[in-house]
């Protein structure tokens, strides 16, 4: 129901200065933003409390209203009438208040992108700082993908504001901040914008390390999402960026994601010979755990080849440089395609007992597909073993447990994990 202009214009008159400042400043963002107590401390540079009080005196004078309620630090409002703000911000604000607000918004949101990149991805290497003095953490740390996702609508108003406003590494960071929500939700279009607004941000800034960092964002999101071909292409530009500047560890990333594209269209050797070359890199500059996470692709490849001896010795590797299973997924996979490798080498004790201890842990991490993979690859060697009853038994069990597939999903991960 729309309020009259005349309601919203005295509701507005009531208000202390402070709390019509920040009213306006709402108004003065380009997009559409989660309103919340967290953006109005970033815009008015207030504290969280008095942020929240100025959200539910903006309620109590019908100029915003809740639109998901919860507990304190959950609550999420909208503008009753954003035209109204904006025509408000307009007539009130100089440009410089207006862009120096948006900037405010850009860096908060920024800040706890990178915090929760940070906080997801402890293994992962940053490549900017938050301002944490600045911008407190508005989440725990369990909860930064529920809060990044919560705040897409955000993420995307301030991305294309960078770019608006010539902010480029303020929008290369932002990008960097996002990549975990990326690769885990997998949003199509927020992921597009993302990859080729960071780019050319990172371009326009001139620093190498950043543009590569982009070019991996967007030939990640390319591969994820089928187009191998032009994925190749971006994890070409960034291995040759990379040999060219001397970075052994971003040429390998390019080698490493020139193998997944490979893979993808069934060109296993050319995968295995950059797979080489990346894990060759990895080692000269002490990535372990990209040797590791290579080690384990071209293992698998090697073991889809039967040859076996090969295969055995990547996984091993794997294994042997990445943490405990019960703490790492890569190293569970690891022994579980150890275990499918001894069993076809003819090592029945030990590979039943590696596929054992690998499904216990993919049962506790509830990583279904992974499951109904051990299953299989048990059943099948009840079957050679002519247990018929198991082999039915443990087949009945996946198909139990099986879940229609989600493409993309296994690429996102793996390289989600690649530092």
């Amino acid at each position: 129901m729309r309020v009259p202009d005349a309601v919203l214009d005295r509701g507005y008159a009531k208000l202390a200065p402070g709390v019509r400042r920040a009213y306006r400043f709402l108004g003065s963002l380009p997009g559409t933003v989660v309103i919340d107590a967290d953006l109005i401390g970033a815009l008015v540079t207030v504290d969280w409390d008095t942020a929240d009080s100025v959200l539910r005196t903006l309620a109590d004078h019908d100029l915003a209203e809740p639109c998901a309620p919860g507990a304190r630090r959950e609550r999420r409002y909208r503008l009753t009438a954003p035209a109204h703000a904006r025509r408000l911000t307009t007539a009130h604000d100089t440009s410089e208040e207006q862009r120096a607000a948006v900037r405010r918004m850009c860096e908060w949101i920024t800040t706890c992108a990178l915090i929760a990149r940070q906080q997801l991805l402890p293994r992962n290497p940053s490549l900017a700082s938050p301002d944490t003095d600045r911008y407190p953490v508005p989440f725990a740390d369990d909860g930064a993908m529920t809060w990044l996702n919560g705040h897409r609508p955000t993420l995307r108003t301030a991305l294309w504001a960078t770019t608006t406003h010539g902010w480029d590494t303020l929008g290369w960071q932002l990008v960097h901040g996002m990549w975990p929500l990326l690769t885990d939700k997998r949003p199509v279009s927020l992921w597009a914008e993302a990859a080729h607004l960071g780019l050319a941000a990172a371009r326009r800034t001139g620093h190498g390390w950043a543009e590569r960092e982009m070019l991996f964002c967007g030939a990640t999101g390319l591969l994820t999402f089928g187009a191998t071909a032009d994925a190749l292409g971006w994890f070409t530009e960034l291995k040759q960026s990379a040999r060219t500047a001397r970075d052994d560890h971003d040429e390998g990333r390019g080698a490493f994601g020139q193998a997944l594209c490979h893979h993808q269209d069934a060109r296993a050797d050319t995968a295995l010979f950059c797979l080489d070359q990346a894990i060759t890199l990895w080692d000269a500059c002490g990535n372990h755990d990209g040797t590791a996470l290579a080690s384990l692709t071209a293992g698998e490849i090697t073991l889809e080849g039967d040859d076996l001896p090969r295969a055995t010795a990547l996984l091993t590797r794997a294994y042997d440089l990445l943490p405990p299973p019960d703490t790492s997924f890569e190293a569970t996979c690891a022994l579980a395609l150890l275990g499918q490798a001894h069993l076809q080498a003819g090592h029945h004790e030990q590979g039943i007992a590696e596929l054992h201890e690998a499904l216990k842990v993919f049962e506790h991490d509830a990583e279904i597909r992974w499951q109904v993979r051990v299953l299989g690859y048990l059943a099948r060697e009840a079957t050679v073993h002519e247990d018929e009853g198991l082999a039915q038994h443990l087949l009945q069990q996946a198909a139990a447990l099986d879940e229609p597939p989600r493409p993309g999903e296994k690429t996102a991960r793996l390289l989600a994990r690649l530092p």
